[in-house]
């Protein structure tokens, strides 16, 4: 009992530390010096080093969330953990990358981090999902749309499929911590734009008034 809890404790710590690893921020730091989270979207991600890194390094940096979603839920099995081990990992990994103790609790969104997860669980149905998320985004351009459309895909082929309750509920999880990380960070890029705008125009009525003040006077005296 006491040894199960210990392997459990020690999973899911892993399983932080490793998605809390940020690819991301070391390869666009390393590739062009810069601080991704500064550009874009503001997720440090594979899809904001793609459009402000490079094609090559963004590769890099999915295929390397991929790996930290797989080693976090082959690791229990490998160390001889309990199931729930393996389920509170998958879970823990994707919060650990989308909000990363090395990076003051900011990171990505956990899309290549989940896909990690699920093609070591259920691999069949998280690869049969990814090719039509893919053509849906290539085509609409739009990868909120084909993610939305690979996670609505992923729940009910594993509920159609017959998949373990831990399994179901551990896509459902994954799909609000997606969720949550997606509109969180969305809402707080217009909580910016309308700040900035404010500060902007506020800034434009001052320097009016500095400028109509002289005359002012001028029609004063």
């Amino acid at each position: 009992m006491t040894s199960d809890i210990a392997l459990f404790i020690l999973s899911v710590s892993v399983a932080y530390l490793l998605g809390a690893f940020p690819p991301a921020y070391l390869i666009a730091r390393f590739a062009r010096g810069i601080d991704i989270r500064k550009f874009g979207s503001g997720n440090a991600g594979s899809l904001n080093v793609y459009r402000y890194v490079g094609r090559r390094d963004a590769g890099l940096v999915f295929i390397l969330d991929t790996a930290k979603g797989a080693l976090a839920v082959l690791l229990p099995r490998w160390i001889g953990a309990p199931d729930m081990a393996m389920y509170v990992a998958a879970i823990v990994v994707v919060i650990g990358h989308n909000w990363s103790v090395f990076l003051k609790f900011s990171g990505g969104k956990g899309v290549a981090t989940v896909f990690g997860v699920t093609v070591t669980v259920i691999p069949i149905l998280a690869l049969v999902t990814l090719p039509p998320a893919m053509l849906l985004m290539a085509i609409m351009r739009s990868s909120v749309l084909g993610m939305v459309v690979a996670f609505a895909a992923l729940n009910i082929l594993a509920i159609v499929t017959g998949q373990s309750t831990g399994t179901i509920i551990v896509c459902l999880l994954l799909t609000l911590v997606v969720a949550v990380t997606h509109f969180g960070r969305e809402a707080n890029i217009y909580v910016r734009l309308f700040n900035q705008k404010r500060v902007e125009r506020n800034e434009a009525y001052r320097m009016r008034f500095r400028r109509a003040w002289p005359l002012l006077l001028k029609r004063r005296k």
